[in-house]
């Protein structure tokens, strides 16, 4: 029959040494020629000097901790992140559709435009290629015509002339005279200025009552 070794009564203050200092005592026990039977009685002895509680089964402390963690209720954690701002681009208005008509009268109009004829005067006037321009005047146009006027600033007296070698206003009778004198038919008279002689002009040329002779 195997007896049971001799083991020393541990001192009371052994028993709060930590888990480090029962694996130290167990090593040195593997090192004495004992059989099973006195091993396994050796370390439940020191195991229940350590713990006098008797608490030894490693197992149940597990299981005890893991229904605590079962028992916690676990809160998941939500990150939120804020949404960038929504880009709205504003409505773009419709584009009208042609309009499309199947009317014959408003094709026909459409396709053949009714032109825009310009102002001529009643009669044409044959002019010279080299009309006769006394010095300080210069030569102008309206509907083709073309007449005199002084230059700004030209004393007068001024005389229209709406037929003869040349015609418009002319400053002074030494420069009118050479149009006219000698001229059949050469038709003249005086104005009080150039803004009226010039109006009476335009006038005569659209009416077709002047002529280069």
């Amino acid at each position: 029959m195997d007896t049971a070794p001799n083991v020393a009564t541990l001192p009371p203050d052994s028993q709060s040494n930590s888990a480090s200092n029962v694996e130290e005592i167990l090593a040195m026990i593997g090192t004495l020629s004992l059989s099973p039977g006195d091993v396994q009685r050796l370390t439940t002895t020191i195991h229940k000097r350590v713990d006098p509680s008797g608490n030894t089964d490693s197992e149940d402390d597990c299981s005890s901790v893991s229904e605590e963690a079962s028992s916690q209720v676990l809160v998941p954690i939500v990150t939120t992140t804020a949404s960038a701002p929504s880009l709205t681009m504003p409505p773009m208005p419709p584009i009208p559709a042609p309009v499309v008509t199947d009317d014959p009268a408003v094709v026909q109009e459409a396709a053949n435009p009714i032109p825009i004829l310009p102002v001529v005067p009643a009669v044409l006037i044959a002019h010279p290629v080299a009309p006769v321009i006394p010095a300080e005047h210069f030569t102008t146009s309206h509907h083709g015509v073309l007449f005199l006027l002084p230059l700004q600033n030209l004393p007068g007296p001024y005389y229209l002339i709406t037929k003869g070698r040349s015609v418009g206003v002319i400053a002074d009778w030494s420069c009118a005279s050479p149009l006219v004198t000698g001229v059949k038919g050469a038709v003249f008279h005086k104005v009080l200025s150039v803004g009226l002689g010039l109006q009476s002009m335009l006038s005569a040329i659209n009416n077709g009552t002047v002529e280069y002779l």
